[in-house]
């Protein structure tokens, strides 16, 4: 059974809360129902991640370096139903906080990105949308769609997606090998290895350079943290840039995985205690 728990990728489940924590931030508002939503999130993020695993082990995890990956012999009576029970699950409990056409445009981003035989994640550009708008966009500005500045809101949304993904951006290409041996076909694989490293700090200027103009960063504090995080992905594009094995890139990109990611989990303790104190 501990297989099917490890499927959940419980440990990932980080980033659509981190997401409804930043909009609660953003508007300052103290929703009664954050908690009940944030679980229906997680519920059909973790039917996303079983399905990504899924699908993935016929492909590119066969040549992936992340342990992550479950690799035993798996169910598939017990796989879906998981898949199905955990999206249905979810999608039921939006619907007394009066959330649910978010959740089905969270189940269409996250669940899209790998189900077969669409797979987002498969098709240039709407891989990176559908991550992006998936697990950030659209959990930010559920949480204050109604009771905010619409347009201050999408675009800081926007912004901060942009630096998140350019913190992320370096995790996919950790596996550009494998994606290639696997003959996906996504934005990364399309553009090649170098060209995504500049597109990488292409995010990132974007993103801190929007929430400079708009004066974002002396009003939201807290936005600081992933500002810095990107700043290192960014330094750090340039010297993957600079080193002419590809293979030693991507050793070092597995390494900066590995140490980055316990710290952009750290937004979700952060933000608890930022939005209770706040």
């Amino acid at each position: 059974m501990i297989r099917y728990v490890r499927l959940l990728r419980l440990q990932d489940q980080y980033i659509q809360i981190g997401s409804v924590f930043a909009g609660a931030l953003f508007s300052g508002l103290h929703v009664s129902y954050i908690w009940q939503w944030m679980f229906s999130l997680t519920l059909i993020s973790c039917a996303a991640f079983v399905l990504n695993e899924w699908v993935d082990r016929n492909d590119t995890d066969i040549h992936s370096w992340n342990p992550i990956h479950v690799r035993e012999k798996l169910d598939k009576k017990i796989v879906w139903s998981l898949i199905g029970g955990l999206t249905l699950a979810g999608l039921l409990l939006s619907i007394p906080i009066h959330m649910s056409l978010w959740a089905i445009a969270f189940s269409i981003a996250t669940i899209g990105y790998s189900l077969p035989p669409f797979r987002m994640k498969n098709i240039p550009i709407l891989d990176v949308l559908a991550q992006v708008v998936g697990w950030i966009i659209i959990p930010f500005l559920s949480i204050l769609w109604c009771c905010s500045n619409r347009m201050d809101a999408v675009l800081f949304s926007i912004f901060l997606a942009c630096i998140s993904w350019g913190i992320t951006y370096p995790y996919v290409l950790a596996d550009y090998s494998a994606d290639l041996k696997a003959k996906l076909r996504g934005t990364h694989v399309l553009l090649g290895f170098r060209p995504t490293l500049f597109l990488t700090i292409i995010f990132i200027v974007v993103g801190n350079a929007g929430l400079l103009i708009r004066r974002s960063i002396p009003q939201y504090p807290w936005v600081v943290f992933f500002s810095l995080l990107s700043i290192v992905s960014a330094f750090l594009c340039i010297r993957w840039l600079r080193i002419s094995s590809r293979k030693t890139s991507e050793e070092e990109m597995q390494r900066y995985s590995r140490f980055m990611k316990p710290i952009t989990q750290l937004i979700v303790p952060v933000f608890f205690v930022l939005y209770f104190f706040s």
